[in-house]
């Protein structure tokens, strides 16, 4: 009965973290974001995945280990449609994990300034010194 509270409470926790994560990064989105800018929306999209992960492991976990059991929420559908949004949400997510983790490599070689325009993210704007020497990062 405690582990079941346990795993549920931390379940709760990990869809908050994600809500806030989301809010987070979307507070941070701003059509030129600085380099500080930039490491928060990094560091937002890393705490999104390790809080997906948690919902994932503990919202199976509890199916299958845990309160009514894996045949009562196989008979449901809203459970496939809560499954189905989760899958495509990430799905969605991967566009713009794949440009942060860009941008931290860029951030180690060169001066970048992201460009975003309406919540989109158009390109990795590379800019390099003027006397060529790239191995700058800016401080916003």
């Amino acid at each position: 009965m405690i582990i079941s509270a346990m795993f549920a409470f931390l379940h709760f926790v990990a869809v908050f973290g994600i809500f806030c994560t989301v809010f987070l990064e979307w507070q941070t989105m701003t059509p030129t974001p600085n380099y500080v800018e930039a490491r928060r929306m990094q560091r937002c999209d890393l705490w999104y995945g390790i809080f997906a992960g948690v919902v994932l492991v503990v919202g199976f976990m509890r199916v299958y280990h845990f309160e009514k059991g894996h045949a009562f929420y196989s008979a449901s559908p809203f459970y496939y449609v809560k499954l189905a949004l989760f899958l495509l949400v990430g799905l969605i997510s991967i566009y713009p994990t794949v440009r942060f983790i860009k941008w931290r490599s860029y951030e180690l070689r060169s001066f970048f300034v992201p460009r975003v325009e309406r919540g989109f993210i158009l390109n990795d704007s590379v800019k390099e010194t003027r006397n060529g020497s790239s191995w700058k990062a800016v401080q916003g």
